[in-house]
């Protein structure tokens, strides 16, 4: 930070002494502002045990009810399982089943950003509330497109809004407060929620990459809008946005994951979004993605 080169390059030790208390100030002033805007979240981790939440590897499915997913005519790529009932005893979303299974798969070889409506039928979400048996992968995906399997585990965290939400944006920090807001949880462990790990999670608050505005980009490209333009948000208003915020909720971020051979264009990460409402009725047909990186 800019600041604190500040502190560090002035000469006089009482320049320096000033400094350094003003540096403690900020410090504890920006902690005790955004302390009440944390969120939980499930966080999911290398488990160093077998679970049945888990990226990559085989999906276990109801075999009277699955049918492997498809894009252009080839078999899409197996992303991730999870297990609600792992995901429950962390914390319970009103919006989430309890129980049963979440499969994702993944358009790897055309990698859609989820900007264009035509891009729906690149990824899906599948709900299985009775699965019992791994499927192997089809023969027809390219090795690069298959993942490798890691098992997880999940602990609840408390997650920060980014700082271009609305959230942060309403308490009007000073340019010097935003400045230590991003890199706060260098500062405070409460507020490193994800530690070293990558940032795979559940519910909660996205970490987002290229703007906090996705529940809102979901919406309307669901619902057939294009996005991959400013056209769509020219005549947006702060309650078109509010909507949206209250409609969807973040299903699973999907992190950069190199121990899974998982790279979302430059270090970049996957967000699932659904429709509350539909999710709460286990209908997850019309989940939307989107593809951030830097």
């Amino acid at each position: 930070m800019k600041f604190l080169r500040k502190i560090l390059g002035i000469k006089s030790a009482e320049e320096k002494r000033l400094l350094q208390l003003q540096w403690e100030e900020l410090k504890i002033r920006v902690r005790n502002r955004v302390a009440n805007q944390t969120v939980p979240a499930v966080h999911l981790i290398k488990s160093p045990i077998s679970t049945n939440s888990k990226l990559g590897g085989k999906p276990i499915v109801d075999p009277l009810d699955f049918e492997w997913p498809m894009s252009g005519g080839c078999h899409m790529t197996f992303l991730a399982q999870l297990d609600l009932s792992q995901i429950a005893q962390q914390f319970e979303y009103d919006w989430l089943p309890r129980n049963g299974m979440l499969l994702f798969f993944y358009d790897m070889k055309e990698m859609p950003w989820g900007y264009d409506p035509k891009d729906k039928e690149k990824w899906k979400v599948i709900y299985q509330e009775h699965a019992s048996t791994a499927v192997d992968t089809p023969s027809d995906l390219d090795n690069k497109h298959v993942l490798a399997e890691k098992f997880l585990t999940a602990r609840k965290i408390e997650v920060l809004p980014s700082f271009d939400s609305p959230a942060i944006e309403s308490l009007n920090l000073s340019d010097k407060e935003i400045d230590f807001y991003i890199e706060i949880g260098e500062h405070f462990e409460e507020f490193n929620c994800h530690a070293d790990f990558p940032v795979h999670q559940v519910g909660g608050l996205p970490s987002p990459i290229q703007g906090d505005v996705m529940q809102f980009e979901a919406k309307m490209a669901s619902s057939g809008v294009y996005m991959g333009d400013s056209k769509a948000t020219q005549n947006a208003t702060k309650d078109d946005y509010e909507k949206a915020t209250s409609e969807w909720a973040l299903l699973f971020q999907f992190d950069s994951d190199d121990e899974v051979n998982a790279m979302w264009g430059d270090l970049g990460r996957l967000y699932f979004w659904v429709e509350k409402d539909r999710a709460k009725v286990k209908d997850f047909s019309n989940s939307w993605l989107v593809l951030q990186c830097s």
